[in-house]
């Protein structure tokens, strides 16, 4: 499992980032070790697919919190497991908290049971919006772009020009809106406000897929051209 990844333009900005695509949905999690301001090097997770606490263990990594883009089950599988092992805060959206708590709904998709989170941290962010905040001491900023599912989130590293984008934006297309809660009205309209405005050089990270770059999506992306 090599790092996609070994570090950004300035020595003073260096990370790691792994990516784990597990599960038969090939889904992406993806592990990030970087300084936080007191320059401590902080593990973070972004979502949790089959046996990502696997990966988290080959890497002989811990990560001080798990972050999970939205609440569908092959983005959670082993979120109660990462949180077992390692006692670190699990955060999602309010909206798709109660997927993880009950992730027996998804059993009636054919899913195979999924073990519960009963202590996520909810992320607050202004409906359709954005908010600046600190997860394990590490800046960033969210931004709420319901339409794939009612809580997905999108996590923008602005001084390592990263963008967490689950599954609400990918290499040459975007998050389905036919799933409930899903709305392609309000996932369109949260991809031009808030994630086209981010400069050119920012790495999406997917939920599924290859990574690309926002000028790569503004400019080529058949979703998104006018």
């Amino acid at each position: 499992m090599p790092p996609i990844d070994s570090s950004s333009h300035l020595p003073s900005s260096s990370y790691t980032l792994y990516t784990h695509t597990g599960g038969d949905l090939e889904t992406n999690a993806y592990i990030l070790s970087l300084p936080n301001p007191k320059n401590q090097t902080v593990t973070l997770c972004f979502d949790a697919p089959q046996d990502t606490l696997r990966a988290l263990q080959k890497l002989s990594l811990t990560p001080q919190a798990l972050i999970l883009t939205h609440g569908h089950f092959d983005h959670i599988t082993d979120a109660a497991a990462i949180a077992e092992t390692y006692h670190c805060p699990i955060y999602i959206h309010p909206a798709d908290q109660f997927m993880i708590e009950n992730p027996s709904i998804f059993t009636l998709w054919g899913v195979p049971p999924i073990s519960p989170v009963k202590n996520a941290q909810p992320l607050n962010v202004p409906d359709f919006g954005s908010c600046e905040t600190s997860i394990a001491t590490i800046p960033m900023r969210l931004f709420h772009i319901p339409g794939h599912s009612p809580g997905s989130l999108a996590f923008y590293l602005p001084e390592h020009q990263l963008l967490f984008a689950g599954d609400i934006l990918f290499a040459g297309s975007i998050g389905r809106w036919d799933l409930p809660g899903g709305n392609q009205h309000h996932l369109l309209n949260g991809i031009r406000q808030h994630l086209l405005t981010l400069p050119d050089s920012t790495r999406v990270l997917p939920g599924h897929g290859p990574t690309t770059l926002i000028e790569i999506e503004r400019k080529q992306n058949p979703f998104l051209i006018p």
